[in-house]
């Protein structure tokens, strides 16, 4: 009984913790819009290549997520009960995140899934059944309006008409401004980035693809706090594909792959449920 009690409390806790990081996130995320001094309107071409970016955002919650599992795991392992604990692999993605975009002619797409854990339903005999869970998003954005999937649930979006920024993001408005002969170049997976401090926040260096400025790309952008708040139009206007921070003071953002000008596979397009369970098994 004392097993169980301690148990729980530990997941009790954790859960609790998971909260308060998610609202922290909520109400911490601050967007600024501040437009720069110098504009320099580039023209778009005609077509643009279809693009796809996968990337893996930390957040700066990431390393308690792990920590709280293996203590809970410990618990569980010192008191000898039936166990069941995640793989080396999904340890790995517990507070992580995956973000996919693509993007083709008049149609946008960007899935955003994150993963953590939490313990099977409690039964009369003790036990510690550990399951690999999400949350997040999976959009598609098209003429017709905007629609996707709930991954916390796995439930669909209803069909919603396009704002005014959501249709921004397919006609690919003008970039404001070019590459400066003063900007510190680098490459990232293969593709040019910006390299930028900044102003606000010492610790933390962003760099900014440069390569789609003809099509509307900024190359130069406000670092993310939260990837999984920030809205929309923030993960398209420009392409962060790098970003650390000295202080753990924003998500970590490391680009795996970056496809340009290669057909794209229209279904992956397509909204798709939670590769774990729901989150909203949370709730239970």
């Amino acid at each position: 009984m004392k097993f169980t009690s301690l148990l729980w409390l530990l997941a009790f806790i954790g859960l609790l913790a998971l909260v308060f990081v998610i609202e922290h996130e909520l109400s911490d995320s601050k967007i600024s819009d501040t437009e720069v001094d110098s504009i320099k309107v580039i023209e778009p071409p005609d077509v643009m290549p279809g693009i796809y970016i996968d990337q893996t955002i930390t957040p700066t919650s990431a390393k308690n997520r792990r920590e709280l599992y293996d203590d809970l795991l410990k618990v569980c392992q010192e008191e000898q009960v039936p166990l069941k604990q995640l793989t080396a692999k999904q340890r790995s993605q517990l507070g992580t995140m995956r973000l996919q975009r693509w993007i083709d002619g008049n149609i946008t797409a960007y899935r955003l899934e994150s993963w953590d854990y939490q313990l099977a339903e409690p039964q009369e005999t003790p036990h510690c059944y550990f399951e690999l869970i999400s949350r997040g998003r999976h959009v598609l954005i098209e003429a017709d309006g905007v629609t996707g999937i709930h991954l916390n649930d796995n439930q669909p979006y209803q069909l919603k008409p396009l704002s005014n920024i959501d249709a921004s993001l397919l006609l690919r408005s003008p970039a404001r401004e070019d590459v400066r002969s003063s900007d510190k170049m680098t490459m990232v997976a293969g593709q040019p980035c910006v390299n930028s401090s900044i102003a606000s926040q010492d610790e933390v260096k962003t760099c900014t693809w440069s390569g789609g400025v003809e099509w509307g790309f900024e190359p130069r952008s406000q670092a993310i706090e939260s990837v999984l708040t920030a809205p929309q139009y923030q993960l398209f206007r420009s392409i962060i594909l790098k970003q650390t921070s000295a202080d753990n003071s924003v998500d970590t953002i490391m680009t795996n792959q970056f496809v340009i000008g290669e057909p794209l596979d229209k279904k992956a397009f397509t909204p798709k449920a939670a590769t774990a369970l729901s989150s909203q098994n949370l709730q239970r």
